[in-house]
């Protein structure tokens, strides 16, 4: 029996997550996310089948999020964002800058979720059939 290695890429992605919750944690901002947060990650490192199928849904849901926000950003003086009561007008550099740095987050996740090395990963070699 091999034991088979957790791809670097995955532990990269592992380790950004975690940094997350501990930020998130800290400042007691979105608490449920980090925790959600938390529970993907053990499921990951748990070698769960649906834990791959939870990982492309949260990277398409951040992708989906990430291509909305410029259309959001040009509509703030609508009254729905009033309503709602978002300030998205990205002006400042120091919002480019995170913008930028949570796109290049997203492309990375991106290819972590697509990679041959992390859905191999996944796959479970044990059988438990009995007969053969």
């Amino acid at each position: 029996m091999t034991l088979s290695l957790m791809p670097k890429s995955l532990i990269a992605l592992l380790l950004c997550y975690l940094a997350i919750v501990s930020a998130g944690l800290l400042t007691k901002t979105a608490v449920i996310f980090c925790l959600v947060l938390i529970v993907l990650v053990i499921a990951i490192i748990g070698k769960q089948k649906a834990a791959l199928l939870m990982l492309r849904v949260f990277t398409g849901l951040q992708v989906l999020a990430i291509s909305f926000l410029p259309y959001a950003a040009s509509q703030a003086n609508e009254s729905i964002f009033k309503l709602l009561e978002f300030n998205l007008s990205i002006s400042t550099t120091t919002e480019y800058t995170i913008l930028g740095v949570w796109a290049v987050f997203c492309a990375f996740q991106v290819w972590v979720t697509i990679n041959r090395t992390v859905a191999k990963w996944f796959e479970n070699k044990n059988t438990f059939n009995v007969v053969g």
